[in-house]
């Protein structure tokens, strides 16, 4: 079954690696489902700076995406666990 999301709303996409002391992040905005029954079901695209986030990709591919701009507090948070952040969709 696909979920069909919000479009035209800001995303904050991170993945925390724990044991390596690691964060990394992009956000982006929606606009479109992508109906694609291959890999998971439910897939959102997204716009934002694409070139970047490919150049600066790490960490897997499995990611957590919220909806609304978290990206202080999700720097915030690295900032008190000692983690190492890569913004992805920034230069770096």
């Amino acid at each position: 079954m696909q979920s069909l999301m919000p479009l035209g709303e800001t995303v904050t996409t991170l993945e925390i690696d724990v044991g390596g002391k690691r964060m990394v992040i992009h956000t982006g905005k929606t606009v479109a489902n992508v109906d694609d029954p291959k890999a998971c079901r439910t897939k959102l695209a997204a716009k934002t700076d694409a070139e970047n986030i490919l150049n600066e990709w790490d960490m897997g591919w499995h990611r957590v995406t919220v909806y609304g701009d978290w990206r202080k507090q999700a720097l915030q948070l690295a900032r008190l666990y000692g983690l190492t952040v890569n913004e992805e969709d920034r230069p770096g």
